[in-house]
Order: structure tokens, then sequence, then C-alpha cells
């Protein structure tokens, strides 16, 4: 069965004194593409790697569906090879050695499936459109049709779920965003559910439905793209899911200022302390009376040195969440 949630449950990983997760609880629903998205060494690979069966968590419980694939308590650890799901690794991954169709067969050799063989790797080829191609080796593909083997490969068993660890990374910047659309046509066209793994904040908020961010083995907030973006719970989220300049109160985006009075606005000076030019607009920098450095983004050119006068609504001013302790400066 296709519809299925994941459940990780109060889910710890330590390397000798090094604690990785710190009692990690989310509910991953079925059918929904979700990111874990934080900086390098958050914790979001090992916890990807745990609900593959690649690593075992110190405690904690895990939930396919009805069915517990993990358990401290219980003793029960289910091995990878028998929690069908499929995974995307880092630029892809596949085997230089085979071609595209030993490619997509291999998780079916690898579990010795004989069944309906042939017919379930042509149908994901013909799903994933590489009809043609199955006797061309990775360096004969484009990078996008690398990326249809890596993902046929991972749904060829008919997997409960299929997991990305950074699979676009390796990328460079153009590539990256092609397959980024890509990858979501196949993915919606599938229908599966899907846990990614990334700490790239664009690739995470054009993907997903749903976005987790992680930070030292914690969970900081998970919600919807655009939830996370206009309603932070912290200063590390806002940092990280976007550009951002302090305010006493709060926080505004660089995108909300502007140098045109308009009705009810409020007005800030700064001055101009750099100025990068970055194809579609300029990237501001301004110093503003307080001492702090605000960021943004104008058509017109300006001069080092020159005073600009800012305008913002206070309706842009974003006051951070729930956590009140968060200290802003």
């Amino acid at each position: 069965d296709k519809n299925m949630n994941i459940l990780i449950k109060d889910i710890e990983k330590s390397y000798g004194n090094l604690k990785i997760l710190n009692g990690i609880t989310i509910n991953f629903k079925s059918g929904e593409f979700t990111t874990l998205l934080g900086p390098s060494g958050c914790g979001k690979t090992t916890l990807l790697r745990i609900i593959a069966g690649l690593e075992t968590p110190d405690a904690g419980e895990i939930f396919f569906g009805e069915t517990c694939v993990f358990s401290k308590d219980k003793k029960i650890n289910i091995p990878s090879n028998k929690r069908k799901l499929g995974m995307v690794f880092q630029d892809f991954a596949l085997w230089p050695h085979m071609n595209v169709f030993e490619n997509i067969a291999f998780p079916l050799r690898a579990t010795g499936t004989k069944e309906k063989f042939h017919e379930k790797i042509s149908s994901v080829i013909r799903m994933v459109k590489l009809e043609g191609l199955e006797k061309r080796f990775p360096y004969q593909l484009s990078g996008g049709q690398q990326q249809r083997v890596a993902f046929a490969r991972a749904i060829v068993n008919n997997p409960n779920v299929v997991l990305f660890d950074e699979p676009l990374s390796a990328l460079d910047s153009n590539l990256r965003e092609k397959m980024r659309f890509e990858l979501v046509n196949l993915v919606k066209e599938v229908n599966i559910t899907v846990l990614y793994v990334t700490h790239d904040q664009i690739e995470a908020m054009s993907m997903s439905n749903k976005i987790i961010i992680m930070n030292k083995g914690n969970i900081l907030q998970g919600a919807e793209p655009e939830a996370i973006y206009n309603n932070c719970e912290n200063k590390f989220v806002a940092e990280f899911i976007g550009k951002i300049n302090l305010l006493a109160e709060g926080f505004i985006r660089p995108e909300d200022i502007s140098l045109i009075k308009f009705e009810n606005s409020i007005e800030y000076k700064g001055t101009v302390e750099h100025i990068s030019y970055m194809g579609n607009c300029y990237e501001i920098m301004i110093k503003m009376p307080t001492g702090v450095l605000w960021k943004i983004y104008i058509n017109q050119k300006v001069k080092l040195g020159e005073e600009l006068k800012l305008y913002i609504k206070n309706s842009d001013i974003h006051i951070l969440g729930g956590n009140k302790n968060v200290q802003i400066k």
C-alpha cells in the first residue's frame, strides 16, 4: 500500500560523546514531499540513513504505516532491504560499468526478484521516458537522463517511500535548476512519499510540500514553505531560509524595503556600504545608524557612501514566533 505515513518517535543518535540527534519526532505524511533542511552536520543525513535502516539509532521507534520497523525497547530492527524503500544519492551514484537497463534492474537482482522482472523494468523506463536508451552507459547520458535512471532504479521495486540524499548538490547551478523542475514532475507522476535532504534553501522552498528545519540534532520548525518563510519561530530559521534585516522588534526581508515613499510607510536612513551587481538587480549593503548592516535589492545604481531613505510598512515586519527566549539584537 502506497498510502503510508512514516512516524519516527524520540530518535536519538550519538557517536561517542557527540550527540547527533536529540530525541527527534516527526510524522512524514503519505504522498507528501518533505524536505529536511539544515546546515552541514545538523543530523539530517544521519536521520535519513536511520529511516533507511543503514544506521541504527540509540533510542526511539520508527513506524512505516502500522508496521514497526525499528524499536530499541522491543528489539525490532527490520533490515534495510526489507523496508521497501528506494534511495537516490549524491550525483545519482549510478554504476558506471552497467548500462541503463542493468542499473535499473540492480535492486531487483539484489533482492532476487524474478517475478515480472522485465515487465517492472520496462514499465519504469516508460514512466521516466528513457525508452530506446536501455543499452547506453551513464557517461553517454545527459545529467537529466542520469537523474531519471537514478529515480527509476529507486522506484522499480515499488517502494513505499523514496529517500533523496542531496542528489543535486554536486551539479552546477543552471543544471540544478533544470533538475529540480524535472524531479518534482517525476515525483508527481509517480505519486509517492518523498523524504529529501538538502542544505539548499531554494531547493527546499521550490520543491517541497513541507520543510523541516534542523540544527545541531534538533528540529527548529516544520511547516509549508510559505509558513516557514513568513512566520519564523526563531532567528536561526529566519536567517537560514532567506536574507533578513534585523530590527529591534523583529526583522524585515530585503525585498520588502522600498526607496519610494508610500502611504503609511515608516522611514529609515542609512549609508551605502557595499554594492554588488547581481544581473537582475543590485544588492546593496546599507549601514544603519544603529551599526547593523541591512541588505536591499534595487534596480538603479547608487554610489558608495550615499545616504538613502528606506521605506517599509509595519505589516512587513516579521515578529519572531512562539519562542520568546530568543534574543533578537
